[in-house]
């Protein structure tokens, strides 16, 4: 919950003073309860100490908790005005810490509104040596980032239904990369019926895309799980998802029809199937949920 996050911020920062501590290694459990005004607050009063390692290294493993569209421009800010200070203290950890680190460290700059030529320049001259050819290799591959979900919470798609309005779009493909597989093979029907729910988002895009095809693919996929837990949402959801599945714009309607026409006969699903074949349903999207 962010309600105690002032708190929280306050509680930090006076421990960091009065311990001595890496700011940075203080702020690291409480990271994804801050604000994004604190965040960069907090990133104006601390900057990283080029002399110490551990202070670099703090820094880095921040982008393992720091998530959200604003939040994550954020620390890719600081990222960028630090790096500059030392750059070669930074490619050294950066090339010594672990693969998760590296992945969400790319995954913030890559995924992250700049126009600072001369960082782009300084970092690209690094990543074109044969030093450091693995951190190219990583930044090339445009990599996903595995939050630190002991800290976080899980990036499942219950995060992305509470979290969506905060989330940036290429943080939501975490939930589809990691949990989607439990909807698909339907080994876990709370992730399919928070999956469902997500028919009610707002989405745009790429997301809209994505969820189009995942939708179809499920129900093609695990028929007689999707429409159970289909036929035990609420209507506005029976009804969201009804309309992606009639109006996918991939070319698997004939898919899709033929799948439910497999169950004609069971009276569980009468209502889903009449929906698809004789109406034209409505979703209903929140505007807040």
């Amino acid at each position: 919950m962010r309600v105690s996050a002032v708190l929280l911020f306050c509680l930090f920062v006076f421990a960091a003073s009065a311990a001595e501590k890496n700011p940075f290694e203080a702020l690291y459990p409480s990271a994804s309860s801050v604000t994004a005004e604190e965040l960069g607050i907090f990133f104006e009063k601390n900057t990283v100490n080029c002399s110490s390692k551990a202070s670099v290294k703090g820094f880095l493993a921040l982008s393992r908790v720091v998530y959200g569209y604003e939040e994550g421009n954020i620390y890719a800010e600081a990222f960028r005005t630090n790096f500059k200070k030392c750059p070669d203290v930074f490619m050294a950890e950066l090339a010594a810490a672990q693969d998760d680190v590296q992945a969400c460290v790319i995954f913030r700059l890559t995924n992250s509104e700049s126009e600072d030529d001369s960082f782009d320049e300084k970092l690209t001259g690094y990543l074109t040596g044969e030093k450091y050819a693995g951190i190219a290799e990583i930044y090339d591959a445009s990599p996903l980032c595995q939050f630190d979900e002991k800290i976080t919470g899980k990036f499942d798609f219950a995060f992305v239904f509470e979290n969506f309005d905060r989330l940036a779009p290429a943080e939501t493909e975490t939930a589809y990369s990691q949990y989607y597989p439990e909807v698909f093979l339907c080994k876990n029907k709370a992730q399919v019926k928070n999956f469902l729910r997500i028919s009610r988002l707002p989405l745009e895009e790429d997301a809209l895309d994505r969820y189009y095809s995942t939708l179809a693919l499920t129900l093609i996929r695990s028929p007689e799980c999707f429409l159970t837990e289909l036929a035990a949402s609420p209507e506005p959801v029976r009804s969201c998802v009804v309309s992606y599945l009639k109006s996918t714009p991939f070319n698997n309607q004939t898919e899709i029809a033929l799948t439910l026409g497999l169950f004609e006969a069971n009276p569980k699903f009468t209502g889903i199937l009449g929906l698809y074949f004789n109406a034209e349903p409505e979703c209903e999207v929140f505007e807040e949920k």
